[in-house]
């Protein structure tokens, strides 16, 4: 009894053993993952910083295109303004 006992102890352990080194190993390859992904952004990183005479040009056409886009929505948000305070002085 005391031997089959040892053995299912020895199952039990050996069980354990492998669902350890499974957890282990899928935690390696996200590790793993994450690293490749940050190798990437190094890579794009340093092409910005290679390139660095372009990346300005690049960023000064999307801040005037975003102040163009805001300048756009505050004239319409002043027009809806005007047009709400009208229609309150109609309606008083």
């Amino acid at each position: 009894m005391a031997c089959l006992q040892a053995s299912i102890d020895r199952c039990t352990a050996a069980s354990r053993l492998q669902a350890l080194a499974a957890d282990a190993e899928q935690s390696l390859s996200m590790q793993v993952q994450q690293h490749i992904s940050l190798e990437h952004e190094l890579v794009q990183l340093r092409a910005l910083v290679t390139n660095m005479h372009q990346a300005p040009a690049a960023l000064t056409q999307r801040m005037q295109r975003l102040e163009r886009v805001i300048e756009v929505l505050h004239a319409s948000l002043a027009a809806a303004r005007q047009s709400l305070a009208t229609i309150v002085r109609r309606e008083a």
